[in-house]
């Protein structure tokens, strides 16, 4: 199973000062969401998603289409009942 200090240093690193770092960070959640499809987006979406969407605010433009990428992958496995709940943050 994945490791919880993990992702705590994952999520640490999308506030780095060097943008690859931050795309770097955002890549690995992006893929973790791929590759483990449903075990890691259930456990873990209210630790990854919020961190996300701050990311769609970055001021590099391509950190920004990552972490879209990213929560799409992240959206592709949520259970139904979840996704609405983060509709109000993304749709405006």
């Amino acid at each position: 199973m994945f490791n919880g200090p993990l992702l705590g240093s994952l999520i640490a690193h999308l506030n780095h000062e060097n943008p690859k770092i931050r795309y770097a960070a955002i890549h690995c959640l992006g893929q973790l969401a791929l590759d483990m499809k449903n075990e890691f987006t259930e456990k873990y979406h209210e630790h990854i998603i919020p961190p996300l969407f701050e990311k769609l605010n970055d001021p590099v433009v391509r950190i920004q289409a990552h972490a879209a990428s990213a929560i799409s992958n992240i959206f592709e496995n949520l259970p139904t009942d979840v996704g609405p709940k983060y509709a109000k943050t993304v749709l405006p």
